[in-house]
């Protein structure tokens, strides 16, 4: 169609008309990208498939682990195709949250790298840099064991960091002062 319409401007000649091609390909994507996220976040929630807080071994194909590595490859099949081009815009934080996670106002994801969407509780204000990665589980000695990543209030995880299970990143203020620490 835009080879056919644009037959008449010969200031298209001969890569004007690719160009035109490659332009029609952005909103597209955009498009494709934004399909993939919302559905895939609605099916994870329809069939319930979610990474469970605890220890399950995998040679017994529990429903956890079902569930788990379902999960998991859903959120991969998003990173792959869409996270990169997606990430740090407020579209990656909604698809985050209507995947589970739980993230409070003011925080900036600048990561596709990120699994167990709902274990992860980002609180306000916090910060996740470029390329860092935020696991929720571990497999180990035949067992799958997750557990929840949390980032208290203003707290930020730099570029290219590696955060497993059962870590909380930043101070509990209250808490603190409570303790007169």
């Amino acid at each position: 169609l835009i080879f056919a319409t644009s037959k008449g401007f010969p200031f298209l000649d001969p890569y004007g008309r690719y160009v035109l091609v490659a332009m029609s390909l952005i909103p597209a994507f955009i498009i494709f990208s934004c399909g993939l996220m919302f559905i895939s976040a609605g099916w994870n929630r329809l069939a319930r498939w979610r990474t469970t807080e605890g220890e399950f071994p995998l040679h017994e194909y529990s429903w956890e682990v079902i569930r788990w590595g379902s999960y998991n490859a859903s959120i991969s099949i998003v990173r792959i195709f869409c996270g990169e081009a997606m990430r740090a815009t407020p579209l990656w934080t909604y698809y985050l949250k209507a995947n589970g996670a739980k993230i409070g106002p003011g925080v900036y994801v600048n990561t596709a790298r990120l699994n167990d969407h709902n274990l992860l509780v980002l609180e306000e204000k916090a910060v996740v840099g470029g390329d860092a990665k935020l696991i929720a589980h571990l497999v180990e000695r035949g067992s799958v064991k997750a557990s929840k990543v949390v980032m208290r209030k203003r707290s930020t995880l730099g570029i290219n960091s590696v955060v497993g299970p059962g870590v909380e990143i930043g101070a509990i203020d209250a808490q603190l002062r409570a303790d007169g620490g």
